[in-house]
């Protein structure tokens, strides 16, 4: 893949992507705000990855295969 790596915003979607963190690794943060919490505790920030150009690789077909994948080329 080849694409951009971007902060994500500090409103809604970087609350989400915190707690599907905390909720992936059963961290118990009690009734602390998890944004505030990660940044705190991990001095972490959320990052997300938008693709410009995504390859289907797959030796089994042949060695070295990859095809070009136009439709999952959008923001993730």
């Amino acid at each position: 893949m080849t694409g951009a790596i971007e902060p994500v915003p500090k409103q809604k979607e970087a609350v989400a992507a915190a707690a599907d963190y905390i909720k992936k690794f059963g961290i118990n943060v009690g009734q602390q705000n998890t944004l505030k919490f990660i940044a705190r505790h991990f001095h972490a920030s959320f990052y997300k990855f938008i693709p410009e150009t995504v390859f289907f690789m797959d030796n089994s077909v042949e060695f070295g295969f990859r095809e070009k994948l136009n439709n999952l080329c959008h923001e993730i």
